[in-house]
């Protein structure tokens, strides 16, 4: 991308990211031997399979605002202390849901870079809402980890 992006320009980006991700679920899928790791990275597999079809959606419909309406989830802010490790045969659903919910974190962390370098663009609104679309991955992913993983928390 050039100096200033166009809507369809930042769109396909995020589309391309999706699926990276998805290729990446996929692959570790193949990788892990854990049953329910291996489900859940299937899982998260469809899951940015929606992701790329909502993004293909917007762009074709042209309507590059609507992603930010709606309520921004909680951030548990579970990536600021999580450590990730490269997903390998004896990776853990643990393991799966720390690296998933890394991967949005540097998605946030890039779309949130991006809304400072092109505010008050007619780009920011649809990077904005990029960052919040990133937040309610990393948000479900979190709940789930939380609800699995941490007690009393």
């Amino acid at each position: 991308m050039g100096s200033s992006p166009t809507p369809k320009e930042i769109l396909e980006h995020a589309i391309r990211m999706e699926q990276r991700g998805r290729e990446f679920y996929v692959q570790a899928a193949q990788i892990v031997t854990m049953p329910g790791a291996r489900e859940l990275l299937e899982e998260l597999g469809r899951d940015e399979i929606e992701h790329e079809a909502m993004f293909n959606d917007l762009q074709a419909r042209g309507d590059f605002e609507s992603l930010a309406i709606g309520e921004l989830p909680p951030d548990l802010r579970l990536s600021d202390f999580l450590v990730t490790a490269p997903i390998g045969p004896e990776s853990t659903p643990q393991d799966v849901l720390i690296h998933a919910i890394r991967m949005e974190q540097n998605a946030i962390d890039l779309y949130s870079a991006w809304v400072l370098l092109y505010r008050g663009s007619e780009i920011e609104p649809l990077i904005e809402g990029l960052v919040v679309e990133e937040r309610r991955h990393k948000a479900r992913l979190e709940a789930v980890y939380s609800d699995q993983f941490l007690e009393d928390w």
